[in-house]
């Protein structure tokens, strides 16, 4: 969950960030396509296995990256489409999804709020399964690993961050205070 000062910010830092995760995405696939020849010309033994590991290890990064929703999430405004425009930014389709929610694998919608809520939507490296977002204030999101926050108390973030989930031990608060 990445939280911003205010909606531009937001949207200014999906523009950033959606490039260097494909990027990432992209990277890891043709690393693992490269291992793959390389396994293709190995001998059967334990470094054989040690780079089909990596290799599974690759694909499964790569899949994860490619099945993450990565989504601003913000209130509506009035002249938001104007407004977000002058930023080089479409807000159409965004506000689209948060209206509309979330496509399941089964082909059903649900709204954002109850997916934040309830989870769980994509695997995760850690075991967990949620969806990567960005924030709403006010949503209690059980599912959040790291939350930043600002204007809010101590007691606030920690309960945020630290809401019991299956498989859940504990979140991490950040705090950029004085950075």
């Amino acid at each position: 969950m990445f939280v911003c000062i205010d909606k531009i910010t937001c949207a200014r830092m999906y523009q950033r960030i959606m490039p260097r995760w494909q990027a990432k995405a992209a990277e890891l696939r043709m690393a693992a396509v490269a291992l793959n020849a390389e396994i293709g010309v190995m001998a059967t033994g334990p470094e054989r296995e040690a780079a089909q590991d990596r290799h599974a290890r690759l694909c499964s990064q790569a899949d994860w990256m490619d099945q993450t929703i990565i989504e601003i999430i913000i209130s509506e405004a009035q002249n938001e489409v104007r407004d977000f425009k002058k930023w080089d930014f479409d807000i159409v389709p965004h506000r689209d999804r948060m209206k509309r929610g979330f496509e399941t694998p089964d082909g059903k919608r649900v709204d954002v709020e109850t997916r934040l809520r309830t989870g769980p939507s994509l695997p995760c490296r850690c075991g967990l399964r949620h969806v990567a977002h960005g924030v709403r204030r006010g949503v209690s999101v059980r599912v959040v690993h790291r939350q930043a926050d600002e204007g809010h108390t101590l007691m606030q973030a920690i309960a945020r961050a630290n809401r019991v989930y299956p498989g859940k031990a504990c979140g991490v608060i950040v705090d950029y205070t004085g950075c």
